[in-house]
């Protein structure tokens, strides 16, 4: 399965397990993601961009639990964020309880963990919500499930959890869904921000000729709004790396 990219930054990776795309009987795709909480809100858009806008709320439905989000949807088609050539239904829960370590651990030992269970008679149907531009049912004080992660979501160095017991088995991180922790620039878009708005220094950073930002761009950056630089400005496309 191939979840959108929001290439803002690199500060929250993916650690993908084995079998990240599960076609089960019930003729859905399941993943199951496991980890920092920090991530929620970029998950959730990452979904909404992959679910197919063009169909009505009825066809999206928001789960919660205490623990977690679970996430049901069919995929869009035809576009660049479409994660598969034909329509599947989606089923995508992340379990944010637990932070890191489960991000980690629980994905390199297929550790079951507790998800959102969308079939839990608990659920209570809580009106509607709105994320990622799509209005979505919500349902909320679901049960959980014990499932074993597919990936994981982790804002520490796998390696750092050695003393609980990892092994290092996994793949290299993946980064596929960033959180920005930080002031998400660097010395080149710094340079095409100022050419971009007329600053022709070259050399040195004085504040008289640093290059701004407006409120609504840098809100857009910390929400993850924004899934490239091409949206602060088009011509940014062309800066390279």
């Amino acid at each position: 399965m191939k979840l959108n990219k929001l290439a803002m930054a690199c500060g929250v990776l993916f650690a993908a397990g084995a079998g990240t795309q599960a076609f089960a009987a019930d003729g859905k795709v399941h993943l199951y993601i496991s980890g920092a909480s920090a991530l929620e809100i970029s998950t959730q858009k990452a979904v909404a961009e992959m679910c197919n806008p063009s169909l009505p709320a009825s066809d999206r439905t928001f789960f919660k639990s205490a623990n977690g989000n679970a996430y049901q949807c069919t995929s869009r088609t035809g576009h660049p964020s479409a994660p598969f050539a034909t329509a599947k239904v989606m089923d995508i829960r992340k379990r944010n309880g637990g932070g890191s370590g489960l991000g980690v651990m629980n994905v390199e030992q297929s550790i079951a963990t507790g998800f959102t269970n969308p079939a839990s008679t608990a659920c209570v149907a809580a009106g509607t919500v709105t994320f990622g531009g799509l209005v979505w049912n919500q349902k909320t004080g679901c049960g959980e499930v014990k499932l074993v992660p597919d990936a994981g979501v982790s804002d520490v160095e796998p390696a750092l959890f050695a003393s609980q017991g990892y092994k290092g088995t996994l793949p290299a991180p993946t980064p596929i869904v960033a959180q920005v922790f930080g002031i998400p620039v660097n010395d080149k878009l710094y340079r095409k921000l100022q050419v971009e708005q007329g600053i022709s220094e070259t050399s040195g950073f004085l504040s008289a000729n640093a290059p701004s930002l407006t409120y609504a761009q840098v809100r857009s950056l910390f929400t993850s709004d924004y899934k490239d630089w091409t949206q602060v400005d088009a011509n940014i496309t062309h800066a390279g790396n």
